[in-house]
């Protein structure tokens, strides 16, 4: 029996009709990048419960369906990009919960229905920026044990996210002393914080 274990770079993109990712649980790790985009009919992604390394960026783009990405629970360090975007109905983050380095930047933008990103508390350094954009439902922010980041914070156009969240986070990164470079803008100016 045929067991994928290792590859290069690894590009899932525009299946109107995989559901699955069936085939791929024994995926350790990826040299180059993996991307998963447009693959409208997509709802799970558990079949990459053994992948741990992503050499290069992680990309969940475009996904209509995909609604939570149990599955990445054991990958813990990232060589590029972490972009989770365009994802209409992605209610979840929570299967990062390993994940402590990303030599790159983390792009959360535009998943209409995500909440929180609680999924992130052991995240502890993104070298590159960390950009939270146009997330319709985002409420709350999460990144308790994240030290720095490598380039800008952007956190903008959350309608329903406190500011307070916001400025938390800026504030829990050494403030301008350390971040002098931000963008903190268009969410919710009355929101409450429970900190």
């Amino acid at each position: 029996e045929f067991c994928l274990n290792e590859v290069g770079g690894f590009h899932i993109v525009n299946n109107p009709n995989l559901e699955s990712l069936d085939g791929l649980e024994g995926l350790h790790t990826v040299f180059g990048d993996l991307v998963i985009h447009g693959n409208d009919s997509l709802t799970s992604v558990r079949s990459l419960w053994f992948l741990t390394r992503v050499m290069g960026s992680l990309e969940i783009v475009d996904n209509d369906e995909l609604r939570s990405l149990r599955g990445l629970e054991f990958v813990t360090r990232l060589g590029g990009d972490l972009i989770i975007a365009d994802n209409a109905n992605l209610e979840t983050t929570d299967s990062f919960v390993s994940l402590v380095t990303i030599n790159g930047s983390l792009v959360i933008d535009n998943n209409d229905r995500l909440m929180d990103l609680l999924g992130f508390s052991d995240l502890f350094y993104a070298a590159g920026h960390l950009i939270v954009n146009g997330n319709g439902q985002l409420q709350q922010l999460g990144f308790e044990s994240i030290s720095s980041i490598g380039g800008l914070l952007i956190v903008s156009a959350n309608p329903n996210l406190p500011c307070c969240e916001a400025h938390a986070l800026w504030n829990h990164m050494g403030g301008g002393e350390f971040l002098s470079e931000y963008v903190i803008e268009g969410n919710d100016p009355e929101g409450v914080c429970d900190n």
